[in-house]
C-alpha cells in the first residue's frame, strides 16, 4: 500500500514528513463550551464556534499566528490505516474530542488510503 499523502489546508502543497502535522484548533471547543460565555452569545453563535474545530493538515512553517494553539500529530504518523486508527482512537479518549469533526476526518483519510491502494 503506498503511504497517504497530506496536503497543507494554507498553501496546498503536499506535506512531506517532520514537516508537518494534523491539528485542532481545541481552545474554540473550550471557547464554545464555557458557561460565562454563553450569556453574550447566541445558541448559534456557541455552536458556529464549536464547529470551527475541525482536524487539518498543515506544515509547520504555514501555521497563521495562534493557528497552532490546540493539538497536534505527526504527520508522519498518518500515512496508513493502522496509524489513523491509532490517531483516532488516542484523540477519542479525550473529553473534547465530540466538539470536533474526527469522526468524519478519520472516515475520510481511511477512504483515501484504499483510494490509493486500488
Amino acid at each position: 500500500m503506498s503511504p497517504l499523502k497530506w496536503r497543507c489546508h494554507r498553501c496546498r502543497f503536499e506535506i512531506a514528513d517532520r514537516e508537518g502535522v494534523v491539528y485542532c484548533q481545541t481552545w474554540k471547543i473550550h471557547k464554545a463550551s464555557t458557561p460565562r460565555n454563553w450569556g453574550e452569545r447566541t445558541l448559534a453563535a456557541i455552536f458556529a464556534a464549536a464547529d470551527e474545530a475541525r482536524w487539518r493538515a498543515a506544515h509547520v512553517a504555514c501555521f497563521a499566528e495562534g493557528e497552532g494553539q490546540g493539538y497536534a500529530w505527526d504527520i508522519e504518523r498518518l500515512r496508513d490505516v493502522p496509524g489513523l486508527l491509532e490517531f483516532h482512537f488516542h484523540v477519542a479518549e479525550k473529553p473534547w474530542a465530540v466538539g470536533t469533526d474526527l469522526n468524519e476526518f478519520t472516515y475520510a483519510a481511511v477512504k483515501r488510503c484504499w483510494a490509493v491502494a486500488s
